[in-house]
């Protein structure tokens, strides 16, 4: 169809209210102005459109309903159809030759039904006016003009469809789907009366468009969980199930404006369960349908603090952007000052939209003051990877308006709430709200006289609502209940105030309407009203859940909610079904639960295991760690290991408490005290062992073992590790300066120093004399790494030097370490020299110490297979290290000569370095595969280069130093996994070196056959120390029914119990699922379990096995066989072939079924036994 104007569209949606009118208002007065329509069956749909001015009659008083309708005039009544919608005619003409210009109506309204597409010309191009419309053409005018459609499913009943053009049959149909056309013989040739044109007119004017998702103009994003949907059209109800959106399930769906008369758009509201996230699109279906507007973009929005505000005296009200997390909303991470100093004595209340913070004063906040709040490491609810942007806001705490009592409801006889505008003062004195059960006298009076009452004021700093508990329960009526003779916390008062209650009549017992899991320990029930707490408390063995007897009760929501503590945990079939049963429990009108109840819930199904979301090292070096969910089980020193930068476990123990936030101890977040933590810093490592947390969901899903580096603060004192020194003598000038009367020291330490006070000569005394004051020139020159500082003392030929020795007083004052750290106080202001008192620190400058006394040749270790790391001692600092001077030797001092240094990596501290070898060493730190032989590093002279200066002596092959294993055991790098020779059901996983045998590996293993884990537990699988000292153990299946499967394999998520046999054992490297030997099988060797007495027996004639008299269900798939033996003969062995076996594997055989006939069992004895697909065999058993 071609274009049509805007408001033509506007105009067909509106038509129908407008034609009802008009059909209503005016037909007997056109009908009486025409001589020749009264009577007829279109009289009033004629009446409506010459009401409406759409056609008009002749000048002879009649209309004519009977006369065929032409071309022409059906384009002059669709012509003032539009126009009346306020189509204007186009500016170029009709364009048809045989439409006169000289009839000047005709040609315009030609021209404006051309333009609308609702009609056009013949194939030569005439527009035909004068020719007469048929009823089918006709069809098809009416329907492109007002839009009509027809329902998939609909089935014509007009009986001469066949006679109409194909082109026109589909417009035929939609109108009679559209009622527009009644008769079920169409007539499509004939040509149309204006009667009958008139009533077709009409009728498609009254057709209601159905609203679809095409008609929706906009999609608004409101919040997060709230959209806007404005459709084009009216819509006077709305289904939830009618909408959708990919991905989001959707809550609610409400009309919030519907269609105006004049703009005819309907706003739907639409409420999701889940959020929209932040950063996508999503798109809106009505219907099954969406368009392009039907979409809309959820932008990414920084979560911040929107406002801060207070309007009273007792809260500060903090606006998020953003749903935040409850459990940030800590003392820690919410602050507020007045002015430099913290205010305390504060309470965090985060209202149940996640967004508005309440900061309630347990005292008050000070008229006209201003405080200032912090906010920060405040997550995002549902993502703790988002944190609201820290802000620091002040406000100004102003309150002079009056407090006002806003509500007064009784929401059962004995309980009354009471809301005012702001929280009231509580307390003993005058204006205040008393906080124990107390006659309420001047304050609240029921029917003019003072209520006894125990209020509840749980949420008066909240909600700003009192409940009142009625010592007497008020009767079923109205209730007059005056409130007066308070005060706010400016001490400003209330207006006293009276409201009506009612209290309806109520002879029913209380109900349970919900009940909701909380954990597998503790259920949320709310009733139908408010229940009275003593007859709960009392009635505490009558409720239970799953047949057991509760453990507490906690009332909520004024009673109408409890918590219930459970005595015995739910079990994973309370996803399926679990029941709570109740009785002996009161209403406040006394009703009760005279017979007991059951109430049948469902837990939610919780399979996802806890993880860590965030792990914090704080300044005391104690470390927070933030689970996803509420945990257990993460307690004490047994579920955390610390671990070194070389992933070394250390001996620290680390203890494990939950974290107290605002008075409460967290399941969620826990605090890691390190025993000696203090003295350690750098990077180190956290390993939360397996299976020792777990979640508080009835699956108790366990915390799969994880690492986490932590980098611990310098907590530790920098110590002085040693002092060399060096003296001009004859022939010695290291200075260059012609004499020998010069000397210098040089300090080392055990890490970097900071700069300024390294080289503060005010932290240094020679023989009691402070630096400054040592004659000569005296200077100080760091290290380029400031982990070593040098004292020279320069004085002339004339003077006398001043000669260093072991036993000179040097002594060291206010140093500190690059973190702050000031030398360790047992070695402030000591004597470092060797005289009495003295650490002994101060030698000689050894030019050529020998190697043991620079490298801890106890600690060379093999890394890897071709990595050795060794060590300093005595505080020396490793310069650099030559490959070609170190060397290996056998057990006879034999050089190696293939095995040679490739790479030396020395480490930033200069403690240590890592020397890469040209090939690999076994995993036990031997070499060699055929003969393998022990392995030692010696060292030419000069092999070692020191800080100082200094090179090592040579360290002959006789004096080397054996290597260290370090290596853990690895899986054999060929067929790892493979099935034991001489079985068929044993596997053997073999590893690179030999092994200790611990059965606990059986529970770090994850043995799959066809993708199906075993279980340990129900005894599918044993493992066993094949052969004592060699490099495997062996797993055997025994789950039955596995018979040649090539798909085997073997998983080992932890190698804790899988040592080597070095003389400090290694743990081995865990490994991912590894595949059984290519080619290999397995078979299980397990043999089914006997059939029992009576399963099997001959019938009556004792020719025929039959199964007894019930149902049998062997362990495993099986066929039944059968042998017969002289009677008194014993039973058979295995070996001996059975007489006859069933024909199928069989799960069950069924009472009464007969297995083996036509037997001769006279003088035999007749034994039955089972065969499984295996092909094992179980003992014979006698049946006769």
């Amino acid at each position: 169809m071609a274009y049509q104007p805007k408001s033509y569209r506007k105009f067909l949606a509106g038509t129908v209210s407008a034609a009802v009118v008009a059909s209503a208002i005016a037909p007997v007065a056109s009908a009486a102005s025409f001589t020749d329509v009264a009577g007829s069956v279109h009289a009033d749909d004629i009446a409506t459109l010459v009401a409406k001015g759409y056609i008009k009659g002749y000048a002879d008083g009649t209309f004519k309903p009977n006369k065929s309708l032409t071309r022409g005039e059906a384009a002059i009544i669709f012509s003032r159809i539009l126009k009346d919608a306020g189509v204007k005619a186009p500016g170029q003409g009709a364009g048809f030759p045989d439409v006169p210009a000289g009839n000047a109506e005709l040609a315009e309204a030609v021209a404006i039904v051309k333009a609308a597409g609702v009609m056009g010309g013949d194939e030569k191009g005439n527009f035909n006016p004068n020719a007469t419309i048929t009823r089918e053409q006709m069809a098809k005018v009416v329907v492109e003009a007002f839009k009509l459609t027809k329902p998939a499913n609909h089935t014509t009943k007009v009986t001469d469809l066949d006679k109409a053009g194909a082109w026109a049959r589909e417009y035929i149909q939609t109108l009679e789907a559209n009622g527009v056309t009644k008769n079920t013989e169409f007539m499509p040739k004939q040509s149309v009366t204006r009667g009958q044109f008139a009533s077709f007119v009409v009728r498609a004017m009254e057709v209601k468009k159905e609203v679809s998702a095409a008609d929706i103009a906009a999609v608004k994003l409101v919040d997060e969980k709230t959209l806007e949907v404005t459709f084009n059209g009216e819509l006077k109800e709305v289904k939830k199930e009618d909408f959708a959106i990919q991905g989001v399930e959707i809550e609610s769906v409400s009309i919030k404006a519907a269609a105006a008369a004049e703009a005819k758009t309907t706003v739907v509201v639409i409420k999701t369960k889940t959020a929209l996230q932040e950063g996508k699109s999503y798109s809106v279906s009505y219907k099954g349908q969406t368009t392009d507007k039907a979409k809309v973009d959820v932008p990414v929005v920084t979560p911040k603090v929107e406002s801060v505000s207070a309007n009273n005296l007792k809260n500060i009200v903090v606006k998020f952007s953003k749903e935040v997390e409850k459990k940030t909303v800590t003392s820690s991470n919410v602050k507020v000052y007045d002015g430099n100093t913290l205010v305390s004595g504060v309470t965090l209340n985060l209202l149940d939209d996640n967004k508005t913070l309440l900061i309630t004063n347990n005292g008050s906040y000070s008229q006209l003051k201003e405080y200032k709040v912090v906010v920060e490491n405040v997550e995002v609810k549902g993502d703790s990877t988002k944190k609201v942007e820290k802000a620091e806001k002040t406000v100004s705490v102003v309150d002079t308006t009056l407090p006002t009592v806003e509500s007064v409801t009784a929401t059962s006889p004995k309980t009354v709430e009471i809301v005012f505008s702001e929280p009231i003062q509580t307390g003993s004195g005058a204006g205040q709200f008393p906080t124990s059960a107390a006659v309420l006298t001047d304050i609240v009076q029921v029917n003019g006289i003072n209520v006894y009452a125990t209020p509840d004021l749980t949420e008066i700093n909240t909600k700003n609502k009192v409940v009142l508990n009625l010592n007497t329960p008020l009767t079923a009526g109205e209730h007059k209940v005056k409130v007066a003779n308070l005060k706010d916390y400016a001490n400003l008062p209330i207006a006293a105030k009276e409201f009506t209650v009612n209290i309806p009549a109520d002879t029913a017992a209380p109900e349970v309407t919900a009940v909701e899991v909380l954990n597998k320990d503790k259920v949320k029930v709310t009733f139908n009203e408010p229940v009275d707490n003593a007859t709960v408390q009392s009635n505490l063995a009558n409720i239970k859940v799953n047949g057991a007897a509760v453990n507490g009760a906690t009332p909520k929501e004024g009673g109408r909610v409890y918590e219930f503590t459970l005595s015995q945990s739910l079990t994973l079939a309370a996803v399926v079904e679990a029941k709570l049963e109740y009785k002996g429990i009161k209403d406040n009108y006394g009703n009760e639960v005279k017979e007991a109840k059951t109430f049948t819930f469902k837990a939610v199904d919780d399979t996802t295991a806890p993880t860590v979301t965030n792990v914090k090292v704080n300044s005391d070096n104690t470390i927070e760690v933030t689970f996803s969910e509420d945990v257990t089980g993460f307690t004490g020193t047994t579920t955390v290991e610390l671990y070194d930068k070389d992933n070394k476990k250390l001996p620290n123990a680390v203890t494990v408490a939950k974290k107290v936030i605002d008075g409460v101890a967290s399941d969620k977040v826990y605090v890691l005290t390190i025993t000696g933590g203090t003295s350690l810093s750098g990077a180190h490592t956290i390993k939360i062992l397996k299976d020792k947390v777990t979640d508080l969901s009835i699956r108790t899903n366990k915390f799969a073992e994880a690492t986490f580096p932590v980098t611990l603060n310098d907590k530790v004192a920098p110590t002085i590790t040693k002092v060399e020194y060096v003296n001009e003598g004859s022939g010695t000038d290291f200075n260059s300066d012609g004499d020998q009367k010069d000397s210098k020291v040089t300090i080392y330490f055990s890490e970097a120093m900071d700069v300024a006070t390294l080289t503060n000569k005010a932290n240094y005394l020679i023989n009691n004399t402070p630096l400054a004051d040592v004659p000569g020139t005296v200077t100080l020159t760091p290290a380029s790494d400031n982990k070593s500082v040098t004292i020279t003392v320069n004085r002339g030929s004339s003077d006398t030097q001043l000669t260093f020795a072991n036993n000179t007083d040097l002594r060291v004052i206010a140093v500190k370490d690059a973190a702050g750290n000031t030398l360790s106080s047992t070695q402030v202001n000591a004597n470092l020299g060797s005289g009495a008192g003295g650490l002994g620190l101060i030698s000689l400058f050894d030019a050529a110490p020998t190697l043991n006394s620079v490298i801890d040749l106890t600690k060379i270790e093999l890394i890897s297979k071709n990595q050795i790391k060794v060590y300093t001692t005595n505080g020396y600092l490793l310069q650099g290290i030559d490959p070609n001077k170190v060397k290996f030797a056998d057990g006879s001092n034999n050089q190696l000569q293939s095995l040679q240094v490739t790479g030396v990596n020395i480490a930033s501290d200069g403690k240590s370095a890592v020397l890469t070898l040209n090939q690999s060493l076994n995993a036990n730190a031997t070499f060699g595969s055929s003969s393998p032989v022990s392995v030692k590093l010696y060292a030419d002279e000069g092999a070692v280069s020191l800080t100082n200066g200094a090179k090592s002596a040579q360290l002959a092959a006789s004096s080397g130093a054996a290597l260290v294993d370090k290596v853990k055991p690895s899986l054999a790098s060929t067929d790892p996994i493979v099935i034991k020779t001489g079985t068929t059901d044993t596997i053997e996983v073999v590893f690179d070196e030999a092994i200790a045998f611990n059965s606990s590996v059986a529970n770090d293993l994850v043995v799959k056959v066809n993708g199906e884990v075993l279980d340990l537990v129900a005894g599918d699988f044993t493992v066993a120390d094949g052969t004592s000292g060699d490099a495997k153990f062996e797993i055997k299946v025994v789950k039955s029914g596995i018979v040649g499967v090539s798909n085997i394999t073997v998983e080992l998520k932890d190698g804790r119990y899988v040592l080597d046999q070095a003389t400090t054992p290694n743990r081995a490297n865990a490994f991912t699922a590894t595949s059984l030997k290519s080619g290999q099988t397995l078979t299980e060797q397990t043999a089914p379990t006997a059939p029992s007495a009576g399963n099997f027996v001959l019938d009556g004639t004792g020719a025929k096995i039959v199964v007894g008299s019930s149902n049998v269900t062997p362990s495993e798939k099986v066929k039944l066989q059968y042998v017969m033996v002289n009677t008194g003969g014993g039973a058979p062995a295995s070996s001996v072939t059975p007489e006859g076996t069933t024909a199928n594997f069989v799960s069950s055989f069924v009472a009464g079924a007969e297995l083996f006939t036509g037997l001769s069992t006279s003088g035999k004895d007749v034994y039955v036994r089972y065969i499984d697909e295996a092909g094992n065999v179980s003992y014979w058993i006698k049946i006769n």
